[in-house]
């Protein structure tokens, strides 16, 4: 397994496949690594909405983390989902002490369906715990939005806020325009360098 990137993924399960760890597992597969995944809860979901979420305990997925790491040391972690402040912290406690590499955060918020997935006050310890740690934070225009507080409706509004992300943390920046009325253009802004996706 030496020359294969091994990819942690730290996300809720989507039972009908299309978001969460089994989505990241087939993308991470489909990119030729080997996926390995840390559940933070199990949703009640298929493609029409989230019908119920069972939070996993903060000890169970510190566990999780410290069973894998014991074994497998991970290239990159990816973390998603993560259900309550206190999980957020244990996620964070847990990167600090295995000295995880190259994170990426996709701050979920809301489901794709528009069902909430955290509160205020896991969101700031989004913002306070994990931010800070990572290499890249991938979110969507209401995600980078609720973090920057800059309403994001333009190419403009994407572009500053990826600024005031990079400006406040040590990490780049990747805003999916998917939710944009005339385009879905995604930014990447690291290195005071801001590159478009059409």
């Amino acid at each position: 397994m030496k020359d294969i990137k091994k990819i942690l993924t730290i996300a809720g399960s989507d039972p009908s496949g299309g978001a969460g760890m089994q989505a990241d597992i087939k993308v991470i597969t489909a990119h030729k690594m080997y996926a390995m995944n840390v559940s933070t809860g199990l949703t009640v979901q298929n493609t029409t909405g989230i019908r119920d979420i069972f939070v996993i305990p903060a000890d169970f997925i510190a566990a999780q983390i410290d069973a894998i790491y014991e074994d497998i040391q991970p290239d990159a972690v990816k973390i998603g989902m993560v259900g309550n402040d206190v999980i957020v912290r244990i996620i964070a406690e847990k990167m600090r002490e295995k000295k995880a590499k190259n994170i990426v955060l996709d701050p979920v918020i809301a489901s794709t369906s528009g069902c909430t997935l955290i509160t205020s006050e896991t969101l700031f310890a989004i913002v306070d715990e994990l931010l800070p740690l990572v290499d890249i934070v991938t979110p969507n225009l209401a995600e980078a939005a609720a973090i920057t507080g800059i309403a994001i409706t333009d190419e403009a509004s994407m572009l500053q806020a990826a600024k005031a992300l990079t400006e406040r943390f040590p990490t780049a920046v990747l805003i999916k325009g998917g939710h944009l009325v005339d385009s879905a253009d995604d930014l990447l802004y690291a290195d005071g360098k801001a590159r478009w996706y059409k």
